[in-house]
């Protein structure tokens, strides 16, 4: 009998697999693979959870009106966003591209062992999302940002191209319920 994991990895393989993989290596093939393994690196370690701390406490410094509402939206939303992440990259268990595809080498060695969803670019997604609602100036940057993190993360070789979709949706997601909802305004009043 197939477990719910193994029926939904046998239905992701046969519809998107193609193409998942077709995306993964045109980016490892390029002509241009240097210069963008040199980007990614940078930008991938951007993505890394530093900035998640540093730049909601850095604009409530500088902006004490929405700085409170912004770290107090941020802080609740990564307190969803890491155990649903943890409980859906251990369920799925996909297998990243080195360990999917054979003699596939990616470019750095990932933290932990399967790759769906990517949480780099679920958490670039929510921070940019979050950032975006307190601070509509610094959208346009956030979100560029937020796509770099995960194209970033392709371009190493950790992550297949759904991955990185999957952990965008799932960060906007997130950040569009905790901007929707009344638990924020509450808690940084009291900060």
């Amino acid at each position: 009998m197939m477990n719910k994991s193994s029926w939904l990895q046998s239905v992701y393989l046969q519809g998107v697999y193609p193409y998942d993989l077709r995306m993964l290596l045109w980016f490892m093939h390029t002509r241009h693979r240097r210069w963008w393994i040199a980007a990614a690196r940078a930008v991938s370690r951007s993505g890394d959870g530093l900035m998640q701390v540093v730049l909601p406490g850095l604009l409530w410094l500088l902006d004490r009106e929405h700085g409170a509402f912004l770290f107090v939206a941020t802080a609740l939303a990564f307190a969803i966003e890491r155990p649903l992440y943890w409980v859906l990259k251990n369920s799925c268990q996909r297998k990243r591209p080195p360990e999917a595809i054979p003699s596939f080498h990616s470019v750095i060695t990932a933290s932990d062992r399967f790759s769906f969803p990517s949480g780099h670019t679920c958490g670039a997604f929510l921070l940019a999302a979050i950032t975006s609602e307190y601070h509509a100036v610094l959208m346009l940057p956030m979100y560029l940002w937020a796509s770099a993190v995960g194209v970033s993360r392709v371009v190493l070789g950790v992550h297949f191209p759904t991955d990185i979709l999957a952990g965008a949706l799932i960060g906007s997601g997130i950040a569009w319920f905790i901007n929707s909802s009344q638990l924020v305004s509450p808690l940084a009043s009291l900060l």
